[in-house]
C-alpha cells in the first residue's frame, strides 16, 4: 500500500456522513449482479386507480429504519425497486437479512431482503463528501487525486491496491489550500469514477 501524502488514514467513525444519493431511476434499475437482482428486489403492486403517496423503508433486525428508500406519488401499476445496500447516510450496511415496510396510501405490507457481498466495498470520506462503491473483483487499484481547476496535479492523496473485503478511509480533515478551489478525482483501476469540484472562497 502506498500513501503518497503523509496523513493518518483512519476508520470512519466520528462525523456525520452525507445523505444517500441514489436516484429514483437508480432505485428502479436492476443491479448488474444476478443474485442482487433477486435478493434486493422489492415488488410493489399498486392496484388503486388514483395517485397516492407510496413509501418503502428498510429496517434492520432491531426494527430500526436504516433507509428511507422510496417516497413518491405512485400511480397504478407494478413497480420494482432495488436497494443499493446503503443506509440513509450513504454507508454500506452489514451483511444479513433486512425487512422492508411498504405503505401504499395506508395499506401496509412487509417482506424480507438479503444483503450479501462478493467483492470489494470502498467507502471514502473527504472534505467534499462521501463516496461508496461496491466492485465485483478480488483486487483493485484505488487512487485519489487533487487537481487545480486547470487540471494540473496538486497532490496524489491515496494510491493503493485493495483486496476482497470492506475498506473505509477518512480524509475529511485534509484538503489542499487553493484559492481558486480544486478538483477531486477518484480512480478505480485507472478509470475516473467520480470528479467533484470544491467551492471557492467566494462561492461559500
Amino acid at each position: 500500500m502506498k500513501i503518497l501524502l503523509i496523513v493518518a488514514v483512519t476508520l470512519l467513525s466520528a462525523f456525520e456522513p452525507a445523505a444517500a444519493a441514489q436516484t429514483l431511476k437508480e432505485i428502479m434499475t436492476p443491479p448488474a449482479d444476478s443474485a442482487d437482482r433477486e435478493n434486493l428486489k422489492i415488488w410493489v403492486p399498486v392496484e388503486r386507480g388514483s395517485r397516492c403517496r407510496l413509501t418503502v423503508d428498510i429496517l434492520d433486525c432491531n426494527n430500526q429504519v436504516v433507509r428511507h428508500l422510496v417516497n413518491l406519488l405512485a400511480g397504478r401499476g407494478y413497480h420494482n425497486f432495488y436497494w443499493d445496500k446503503k443506509d440513509d447516510s450513504g454507508w454500506f450496511v452489514d451483511s444479513g437479512t433486512y425487512r422492508y415496510q411498504i405503505d401504499d396510501c395506508g395499506d401496509k405490507k412487509s417482506g424480507q431482503i438479503k444483503v450479501a457481498y462478493r467483492g470489494i466495498r470502498i467507502e471514502i470520506r473527504t472534505a467534499l463528501g462521501l463516496f461508496a462503491q461496491e466492485i465485483q473483483a478480488k483486487s483493485t487499484n484505488l487512487r485519489i487525486e487533487w487537481l487545480s481547476v486547470t487540471d494540473s496535479l496538486l497532490s496524489a492523496v491515496l494510491d493503493t491496491t485493495l483486496i476482497y473485503g470492506r475498506h473505509k478511509f477518512s480524509l475529511d480533515d485534509f484538503k489542499p489550500e487553493h484559492s481558486a478551489g480544486y478538483i477531486q478525482l477518484i480512480r478505480i483501476d485507472g478509470k475516473v469514477v467520480e470528479r467533484i469540484r470544491s467551492r471557492t472562497k467566494e462561492e461559500k
